[in-house]
């Protein structure tokens, strides 16, 4: 059940990134400094979620440190994210997404 859990968050997060680099075009129709760190911002959950994937296919100490501190900064960012745009839909999912990586890779910890 923790490793299903695992791979939806991881899933969830890389999807959300994707639609974030993609949802650029939309917002965003030139491209200036604000589209950059909107797309920047995409690539970081893309990573993210791959970082996590490598975490949960490899299941080294090494990897699950380096998990633990991008799902730690992750959330953070979120929280203060949605704290700033209260109501937003997608901060909410970050948010959500951010908590499931860092609650299941705490509980695939590996000593």
């Amino acid at each position: 059940m923790n490793l299903n859990l695992y791979t939806l968050a991881i899933a969830g997060t890389v999807l959300l990134g994707i639609v974030h680099i993609l949802s650029t075009f939309v917002f965003y129709p030139a491209f200036d400094e604000v589209s950059f760190w909107f797309i920047g911002t995409g690539l970081g959950l893309i990573f993210a979620g791959l970082a996590n994937y490598m975490n949960y296919r490899i299941n080294k100490v090494v990897t699950y440190q380096c998990v633990f501190i991008i799902n730690s900064l992750l959330l953070i960012f979120a929280l203060l994210l949605s704290v700033r745009l209260f109501i937003h839909i997608p901060a909410i999912l970050v948010t959500m997404f951010s908590l499931l990586l860092l609650i299941c890779c705490l509980k695939q910890k590996k000593y």
